[in-house]
């Protein structure tokens, strides 16, 4: 990826969590006692035509560090409702401020 390609989306992805503010998500931050790890998968709710799918593993990153994610689709191939896009593991409470 181009690096003024990669620095334009690092700062859209910035300027997105911050206007969200998934840093501050209250319903996770009081339903959370403890750290826990935990797992989620991205699931289409529609047939779709992949795209933008490899730009999450930067958003979960920007999110925290300890997500990791693994693709599970092609960017640009078709997939029917239903379809798991990718999964992620990593602290609980960063995949339900990411959701």
């Amino acid at each position: 990826m181009d690096i003024r390609l990669l620095q334009e989306v690092t700062r859209n992805i910035e300027t997105a969590l911050k206007e969200d503010e998934v840093f501050r998500d209250l319903t996770t931050l009081s339903c959370l006692e403890k750290p826990e790890q935990g797992i989620a998968t991205l699931l289409l709710k529609e047939e779709a035509t992949v795209a933008g799918l490899p730009f999450l593993p930067m958003i979960a990153y920007a999110v925290d560090p300890e997500v990791k994610v693994t693709l599970l689709k092609e960017e640009g191939s078709c997939v029917p409702v239903g379809s798991s896009l990718a999964d992620l593991t990593g602290p609980l409470s960063s995949l339900l401020s990411m959701e």
